[in-house]
């Protein structure tokens, strides 16, 4: 694949990409500064869209074309046009407790995971309209990727302080998951599972934050392929166009300026388009 570096600033920790398709254009966060970046594939530029005191850990866009924010507060819809805000889901979180990924299933619900300052007390969240934010999962140290399978009778839910990736049943008409069984653990050379995306083919596509790759896994566990990121903190992944963004995070940074610690790594902090 050929990688393409987008010249934008650096991402404290860059996250939560999707595809537009109706503007051709991708979208991400920068979670810690509470930054929205979006490139155009007409203009193949990066800009800044928005930008707000709460941290944003989850992205989503909506059939209207706004964008589902979740924040270390609130869930909210943004209207980028106008940058008009409306809060749809007050969050009672405790302190240092904020959202960290997000995704919606076929049926219009949406899925989102939290973490906590312990990495031990997140939870997943699912979102009905009309209905309170009702918890799914408990205990989790960072709640992250998630993806519902073609047919929509399965759901990956990934956990990154193991380093797993589970998969339950999942029951569309009704939004539970159930019969919970370990589809992936990763190997620590490997780094540990994050962002993650699934194919039409039903491939599991996950970044691996620490190890400087993105892998591409077989419905059954397999690794099908590992495509090496310039970057040490991969952060997530998302299909476009045929392409795919991949955010990476310069948290361990020890010049955030530049995305390099004191080694002369390259942490990361900078955003990949991926073509064939």
């Amino acid at each position: 694949m050929e990688i393409k570096e987008l010249e934008h600033p650096i991402c404290r920790l860059g996250e939560c990409p999707v595809w537009d398709e109706v503007n051709n254009c991708f979208y991400w966060s920068d979670i810690l500064f509470g930054k929205i970046f979006r490139f155009s594939l007409l203009s193949e530029k990066v800009d800044i869209i928005y930008e707000t005191e709460r941290q944003i850990g989850g992205l989503l866009l909506s059939e209207d074309c706004r964008l589902i924010l979740f924040t270390d507060r609130d869930v909210r819809k943004l209207t980028l046009g106008t940058k008009k805000v409306e809060v749809i889901y007050q969050m009672n979180f405790e302190t240092g407790e904020r959202f960290n990924d997000a995704i919606a299933d076929s049926a219009g619900r949406l899925w989102a995971g939290t973490m906590d300052a312990t990495f031990s007390k997140g939870k997943l969240y699912r979102f009905e309209s009309g209905k309170a934010p009702a918890i799914v999962l408990e205990n989790l140290g960072i709640t992250n990727g998630m993806g519902f399978s073609g047919d929509g009778r399965t759901f990956y839910h990934t956990d990154s302080i193991p380093g797993t990736i589970t998969r339950y049943e999942y029951n569309i008409q009704t939004g539970e998951i159930a019969h919970g069984t370990l589809f992936y653990k990763m190997d620590e050379q490997d780094g540990c599972p994050d962002g993650m995306e699934l194919d039409a083919e039903d491939n599991i596509w996950t970044a691996c934050w620490g190890g400087g790759q993105i892998m591409k896994l077989s419905s059954s566990g397999e690794i099908l392929e590992r495509i090496p990121i310039p970057a040490k903190q991969p952060s997530s992944l998302a299909f476009g166009n045929d392409q795919i963004l991949v955010t990476t995070a310069a948290k361990e940074a020890d010049k955030l300026t530049t995305g390099y610690n004191n080694n002369g790594e390259f942490v990361g902090g900078k955003s990949y388009i991926l073509t064939k």
